[in-house]
C-alpha cells in the first residue's frame, strides 16, 4: 500500500465519518409521533419497540437513545396515557445552530411560529398579522427577523408554534442557555 493510497483512504474514511451526522435516518417512529395531526397516535407500537425504552416513574413514557430529527441530534421522551401519546419531547444541546436548525424543521414539518419570547421581550407573531395586509405582512416579517437576530446574548428562548392558527397540536420550542427543548402537545 503506496502512502498516497493510505492517505487516500484515511481521508475518505475521515469525510464519512464527519458527513454520518448528515446522512443518518431518522427512526421510523418519529415521523409517526412528530407531525402536525391533532388526533393523539395510538401508544401500543410503541410500547414494544426495541429502540424505545421505559424511563417513567408515575407515567408511561418512552425515551430513546440519541436520534436525528432532520439533521439534527436529539433525545425523544413520549409521554403515554390512556394508551395514547399525548406529549413528545426531544432535547437537544444548546448551540445558535441546533436552535436554528430546530426552526427549520419545524417549518419544514408544516408548523408556524405564534409567538416568541426572548429574555421577557415578547413578539407575538399571530397578533400582528391579524387584518394585516399583504405589505404589512412582508414588514411584520422583517421586523420578526430583526427581533429575533439583536437579540445576540439571549439566554432564555420560548417560542410557540402551531398549524395554521389551530389550538392543538403545539409546539414549545425553547432555549435556557444550557439545552433545547422541542415539546409537542395534543391535549
Amino acid at each position: 500500500l503506496s502512502m498516497s493510497a493510505f492517505i487516500r483512504s484515511i481521508t475518505i474514511l475521515l469525510c464519512f465519518v464527519h458527513a454520518s451526522p448528515l446522512i443518518a435516518k431518522e427512526p421510523w417512529f418519529l415521523r409517526e409521533l412528530f407531525n402536525t395531526h391533532a388526533q393523539k397516535p395510538n401508544a401500543t407500537q410503541y410500547i414494544h419497540d426495541a429502540e424505545l425504552f421505559d424511563c417513567g416513574v408515575e407515567v408511561l413514557t418512552l425515551c430513546s437513545d440519541e436520534i436525528t430529527y432532520y439533521r439534527t441530534r436529539v433525545f425523544l421522551e413520549v409521554r403515554v396515557e390512556e394508551n395514547k401519546v399525548s406529549r413528545v419531547v426531544m432535547t437537544a444541546d444548546n448551540s445558535n445552530l441546533t436552535y436554528s436548525e430546530l426552526q427549520l424543521s419545524l417549518r419544514k414539518d408544516g408548523f408556524q411560529l405564534a409567538s416568541i419570547d426572548i429574555d421577557g421581550n415578547e413578539f407575538n407573531v399571530e397578533k400582528r398579522l391579524v387584518g394585516a395586509t399583504p405589505e404589512e405582512r412582508v414588514q411584520i416579517d422583517k421586523e420578526l427577523v430583526t427581533f429575533m437576530n439583536r437579540q445576540l446574548n439571549r439566554t432564555k428562548i420560548k417560542s410557540v408554534w402551531n398549524v395554521n392558527g389551530q389550538s392543538y397540536p403545539v409546539v414549545h420550542l425553547e432555549s435556557n442557555g444550557e439545552e433545547i427543548q422541542v415539546r409537542l402537545v395534543r391535549d
